[in-house]
């Protein structure tokens, strides 16, 4: 058949990776691959290559997000100046998103496995809601702002910005519905605004405890569904990270949980999205 035929003749192989969240059940993530694959068996589909490459065999896989952030630091002397040990290394990657972990046994700079991936919708979003409360509370006042975060926070949990913004605009239109005397908000919400505010603030707080809890959240996964606790390091990525607070706390947790204080036991890869792609 047309496949065999492309194996046999074919001047090129092109691989291409899929990067996905562990959270993606197998079984989905199985049939998308075949889809693809199948896909670019048409001819509608070799017709826009270059002629060149009408005969390439494509091998399509799929790379979990925490591995490729662990690959990356493990390959990049500037993230990685210690280089490798043997042992068990843990990989928290928390995203807008997802949050993805992963377990990668080492035997050697030559020879590591992943022995246990997993994952959940969620946790870095809490940054999100933390930024609309801080934005509501300095634009409505704090004392007055308590109803809106509330609905905002019930009706939009896991939703994206838009979603928010959606309920936000809602509220003003129908302010009678949760308060009669309502806070006065702007009438545009921009990033340059939300940006002017936080940067008056000198930080963003976490007056609800969102940010704590969902750290918490990720904390109490990890201890439940990860039964190894000897770690050589743990590694931490994804764009959550990058807020001061998620990264103190989280920090002080698994030092306590699983005794790395001695020497860096825990390093944050400065440049997780980068990262991760590259690894």
């Amino acid at each position: 058949d047309r496949e065999d035929y492309r194996n046999r003749s074919a001047q090129c192989a092109i691989r291409i990776y899929l990067l996905v969240p562990n959270v993606m059940d197998q079984i989905t993530l199985s049939d998308f691959i075949s889809a693809i694959q199948k896909h670019t068996d048409d001819d509608e589909f070799r017709n826009l290559l270059p002629e060149s490459m009408r005969n390439a065999v494509f091998d399509i896989r799929s790379y979990s997000e925490s591995d490729a952030s662990f690959v990356y630091w493990l390959n990049n002397p500037e993230e990685n100046q210690e280089g490798i040990k043997p042992g068990n290394y843990l990989i928290i990657d928390v995203g807008k998103g997802t949050t993805d972990f992963s377990v990668i046994k080492v035997e050697d700079s030559q020879n590591a496995v992943s022995v246990y991936r997993s994952g959940f919708v969620g946790a870095g979003n809490a940054i999100t809601y933390a930024i609309f409360e801080n934005y509501i509370s300095t634009m409505a006042g704090i004392n007055d702002c308590e109803e809106i975060i509330r609905k905002v926070l019930l009706e939009g949990k896991d939703a994206e910005l838009y979603r928010l913004e959606n309920i936000l605009e809602n509220y003003k239109r129908n302010p009678g519905e949760i308060n009669t005397n309502p806070p006065q908000i702007q009438k545009k919400m921009t990033v340059e605004a939300i940006i002017s505010q936080i940067e008056a603030a000198g930080t963003i707080s976490d007056r609800r405890g969102i940010i704590l809890a969902a750290i918490h959240d990720i904390i109490e996964k990890i201890v439940v569904n990860v039964k190894e606790t000897d770690f050589t390091k743990v590694l931490l990525s994804g764009r959550a990270f990058n807020y001061p607070l998620f990264e103190e706390e989280t920090k002080c947790i698994l030092n306590k949980l699983y005794h790395l204080e001695s020497e860096p036991g825990i390093v944050t890869i400065a440049s997780p999205k980068e990262g991760c792609l590259r690894g």
